[in-house]
């Protein structure tokens, strides 16, 4: 099948079979939620292309496609991809890294597996990647921070004793005697359900425009830093089933866009800190501490009880 329209929009509209080859002139592609199967070679391996092509956007979410193929040079034109919620197996393409316009791409629930290939850093203008759900393994990239705004890589096999990431500020800092760069304009980080170990890096407490950083079903260890206070634009915090330990600090207070908390199933100990935000959270937060935290108005509440007896 041969499709020559500027834009194509076939979302849900039950198709069935191969992918169509398309020609130059098509800017716009959208068959998600389909039942397409096979190859997505027919697609992107289409000889007479040669780089003329002129798609942006590419969007097959939720299919049935099974086999990824190495085709993605001719397609540089890509701003936007998102492959994700198919049966793609292997590791992402070297080519990839031809996607030098690409600003966002999703290839989370598949089953790609291995590491995320170096040709990624090409990807300069990059400001949303997704693998979350995936068999993705090794430790994660140092430079996969450098550019992107939201970063989804949960539930894969990642290990490491440091979270591996580089996000570029203004200003260099040295780290034993490596100079490492980070970029504070990172919006979302979701690095949950992987094998990560160690401690939490200051280095992340130094993005103080995330919104949302997610580190939960990991193991790490130690306690949270009191330089978390910094990240004033938090919205959700999510350090869940580690084995965090001591108390909550009370730079904490500092949060006061946080709408969303969860701290439960670590080690923690001690006083929720003062502060409106922290205490207004119910004890689904802070469950599964096995030693207690108890807000003030608890303590206060227990201490004017034992004077009534």
């Amino acid at each position: 099948m041969l499709l020559n329209s500027e834009v194509i929009w076939l979302k849900g509209n039950g198709l069935k079979g191969g992918l169509p080859t398309l020609t130059s002139n098509v800017n716009i592609l959208g068959i998600s939620d389909n039942y397409l199967f096979g190859s997505l070679a027919p697609l992107l391996c289409n000889k007479k292309m040669n780089s003329k092509s002129n798609l942006q956007y590419l969007n097959i979410f939720n299919n049935s496609l099974s086999q990824v193929t190495d085709c993605w040079k001719n397609w540089k034109s890509l701003v936007h991809v998102d492959i994700g919620r198919n049966n793609l197996t292997g590791v992402i393409p070297h080519s990839m890294g031809s996607l030098l316009n690409i600003f966002s791409l999703h290839l989370d629930h598949n089953n790609f597996h291995g590491e995320i290939p170096l040709s990624l850093k090409n990807c300069k203008k990059m400001m949303i990647l997704n693998l979350g759900e995936n068999k993705f393994s090794r430790s994660i990239p140092n430079w996969i921070g450098h550019d992107v705004k939201a970063l989804r890589l949960r539930s894969n096999e990642f290990r490491g004793e440091h979270l591996g990431i580089q996000f570029l500020l203004t200003l260099s800092l040295q780290i034993k005697g490596n100079e490492l760069y980070y970029k504070d304009y990172a919006h979302v980080i979701d690095l949950s359900n992987n094998h990560l170990f160690g401690k939490i890096p200051l280095e992340v407490c130094k993005l103080a425009t995330l919104q949302s950083l997610n580190l939960s079903h990991n193991q790490l260890m130690g306690t949270i830093p009191k330089e978390i206070g910094n990240m004033k634009q938090l919205e959700s915090l999510n350090f869940s089933n580690n084995t965090l330990s001591g108390e909550i600090p009370k730079s904490m207070s500092a949060l006061t866009f946080l709408e969303a908390l969860n701290l439960s199933f670590n080690n923690l100990e001690g006083q929720i800190p003062l502060g409106t935000q922290l205490q207004s959270f119910n004890d689904i937060s802070y469950m599964g501490n096995p030693k207690t935290l108890w807000s003030s108005t608890d303590q206060e509440m227990q201490l004017r009880q034992s004077m009534c007896w």
